[in-house]
């Protein structure tokens, strides 16, 4: 008998073994002894190399891999009889061997490998963090999105914000072999927490809310609240916020028939929704649906016999959001609801704002003015003040080469 070790625990009776991060160690049984084989690394190369004729049944190739084994001194002739019997017992008990597959097959449960669709099982993720004292206080996670694939600027990002917070996480599209790093100064300190959405999932930024909702579903214990923030804003930490309720820089704006609504992710999107919200008969999304019909009503967005899907058709209001706080209090209906607007593909800047009028928040006092538009966004240094709470957009490339950019 045969066994190959991964780790240095051994099976019962199998002496330890210390080993290193790469290397495979096999073990031989010889009665009631285990020994470490020391050329285990030629029998690691040959089961790699070993194939089977696509032709053959499993049993068959099980029968060669054994003789084969027996033929290059990796086993005794007694193991090979042992086998002979044991299949031969198998078919005795009525079990019958599968077909093999081949180098086409497709796991119908595997996760999905196709970057250009939104139909996502299973995604990457990379998750680090210290050991901390469950008794110490909570800290807010930032969650920093993305909207065009991750290339440069994490590091700044680390450096500026990493103490604060009990994590950083990276949301967009993550391609390791992308990400460009310029000199010490700025250069990606590892490990680094990130989740990938890939660029349909992300769609130049019209899902980005999304990616606190990913974060939410981890799981993560200790946490006070979650930030979400854009990877061109520029947050003024020291601010103080009041941490238990929303926080959006200017909150909900009223603006009628903004032009969010007349693209495919807006009325098209709500009015999808409204359709699902009538069949629906998932209890958590009756659940949210009606805590935010409760919400509208209870700040006066929806009167007398309106409905919550009244207000979604009437494509009033749009709430800019490359920066918000939700606590963990809300975090549970914001993932619910927004998760179900993801769903339907309903635009970022207006989900955010049917969220924003269905809860008690705060707004930054310097509100819209945190927001620079057209030749305003170049005189950036220049209206930057340390008591916003936070300013978009400040375009980190801006700062890659090291010169009178890095010094504004």
């Amino acid at each position: 008998m045969v066994a190959f070790l991964y780790d240095s625990s051994g099976f019962d009776g199998m002496p330890k073994y210390k080993m290193g991060r790469i290397e495979a160690v096999a073990a031989v049984k010889e009665g009631n002894k285990w020994i470490v084989v020391t050329n285990s690394g030629k029998m690691i190369e040959f089961l790699h190399k070993w194939k089977c004729s696509k032709r053959a049944s499993l049993e068959k190739c099980i029968l060669k891999l054994t003789k084969d084994l027996v033929e290059n001194n990796f086993l005794g002739q007694q193991d090979a009889n042992l086998m002979g019997m044991f299949l031969e017992d198998l078919k005795a008990m009525g079990f019958e061997f599968p077909d093999l597959v081949d180098e086409n097959y497709v796991d119908p449960y595997a996760p999905s490998i196709d970057e250009t669709s939104k139909s996502v099982n299973c995604r990457r993720v990379n998750l680090e963090f210290d050991l901390i004292n469950p008794k110490e206080d909570e800290k807010p996670v930032l969650i920093v999105a993305n909207n065009y694939p991750w290339k440069y600027g994490i590091g700044l990002i680390q450096r500026l914000y990493q103490p604060y917070f009990a994590s950083i996480i990276f949301c967009g599209s993550w391609y390791p072999d992308q990400i460009e790093d310029e000199d010490n100064f700025t250069s990606t300190i590892h490990p680094v927490n990130y989740i990938h959405m890939n660029p349909a999932e992300m769609t130049r930024g019209y899902f980005g809310y999304h990616c606190l909702t990913l974060v939410k579903e981890m799981g993560l214990s200790n946490v006070e609240g979650y930030f979400f923030m854009a990877d061109d804003t520029v947050f003024n930490l020291w601010q103080r916020i009041d941490y238990s309720r929303v926080h959006h820089l200017h909150g909900y704006l009223s603006e009628l028939n903004c032009v969010f609504w007349d693209r495919e992710n807006g009325l098209k999107a709500a009015k999808s929704i409204v359709e699902s919200i009538k069949n629906n008969n998932d209890s958590k999304i009756i659940k949210a649906w009606k805590r935010f019909e409760n919400g509208l009503t209870r700040y006066r967005y929806i009167k007398g016999n309106e409905t919550a899907e009244d207000e979604m058709l009437k494509k009033r209001g749009k709430s800019i959001s490359d920066f918000f706080y939700i606590p963990t209090s809300e975090s549970d209906y914001y993932a619910t609801l927004m998760r179900f607007f993801y769903e339907h593909e309903f635009f970022h800047e207006l989900a955010v704002n049917a969220f924003l009028k269905s809860v008690n928040h705060q707004t930054s006092l310097v509100g819209w003015d945190s927001y620079l538009w057209r030749e305003k966004r170049f005189l950036w240094d220049k209206l930057y003040s340390k008591d916003m709470v936070g300013m978009h957009p400040v375009k980190i490339s801006m700062f890659r080469k090291p010169g009178k950019q890095r010094r504004k």
